[in-house]
């Protein structure tokens, strides 16, 4: 497959639509976090952090991507992702794919698992 070939367009909608409900798990997940590991160590001090809601979280992953992924454009040079690098159009979206489907399925609910187990231990 030449360098050149582009993805098919089902898989692009694939990725961006199991996208979705990747970066929602992520917000609910960073709302956890926050809740168990900087308001309760917070209310034991004399200063008050607040909740951040769901959507709030969402919207901040969101907004740390885009500064992140900004960022890294401009100071990278463009360069390749270097677990994607070599690979033709076709087989970084289903690289992509797949990587965003493991998210989904292992990495945030085991993050969310190993999070509550932490915060269990500490408090």
């Amino acid at each position: 497959m030449a360098d050149s070939e582009k993805a098919p367009w089902y898989l692009v909608a694939a990725e961006m639509l199991l996208g979705v409900p990747a970066i929602l798990f992520a917000g609910y997940v960073l709302a956890r976090y926050w809740s168990w590991f900087v308001v309760d160590p917070a209310s034991h001090r004399d200063y008050i952090v607040p909740e951040i809601s769901y959507a709030e979280a969402t919207g901040l992953l969101l907004l740390v991507g885009f500064v992140r992924g900004a960022h890294a454009t401009i100071s990278d040079g463009f360069k390749e992702n270097q677990a994607t690098a070599g690979l033709s159009g076709l087989d970084k979206t289903q690289a992509n794919l797949m990587f965003t489907g493991l998210k989904l399925v292992f990495l945030y609910p085991l993050g969310l698992v190993f999070g509550w187990l932490w915060h269990k231990i500490l408090y």
